[in-house]
């Protein structure tokens, strides 16, 4: 399970982008051969975007490849504090989410093309939240 929690973002970024890849390849090969591009084919690359995109924020929090400029060194407890305001910051974003996912769940919208209920892409964000939450716990910590 442990092997899971550290792997998850790593296995589900590469299913979403091998998963668009194949979507792009196929909507361009049935464009140009059957003259037809099926309607959901857009709309699945586009949702599986907004996933990788949110689930890229744990990531990047994980492997360390937030964007910094080392003009002067940084102590080990400055670095831990902005982790712990990035924590509190995620946790903010997070609970920001909780509306948007009751008025998906309540209003049972569907998307138009793949009659996927919107409820999905509105979860992307909590999911990204909730887990670069995590993330910057773990990095405040000091549990790398």
């Amino acid at each position: 399970m442990k092997r899971l929690r550290e792997k998850m973002e790593d296995i589900l970024l590469l299913f979403f982008l091998a998963g668009m890849a194949i979507v792009m390849i196929f909507q361009v090969i049935s464009r140009y051969v059957l003259k037809d591009t099926p309607a959901f084919t857009e709309e699945l690359v586009r949702y599986l975007f907004i996933w990788s995109t949110f689930l890229s924020i744990p990531f990047s929090i994980k492997y360390k490849l937030d964007v910094r400029i080392r003009l002067f060194p940084i102590s080990k407890k400055l670095d831990r504090a902005v982790h712990v305001f990035l924590m509190l910051v995620f946790l903010g974003l997070f609970v920001a989410t909780i509306p948007n996912l009751q008025y998906a769940s309540w209003s049972h919208e569907t998307s138009p093309a793949l009659g996927l209920p919107m409820f999905y892409v509105h979860l992307a964000p909590a999911v990204g939240f909730a887990l670069a939450f995590l993330r910057s716990w773990e990095r405040a910590r000091g549990s790398d």
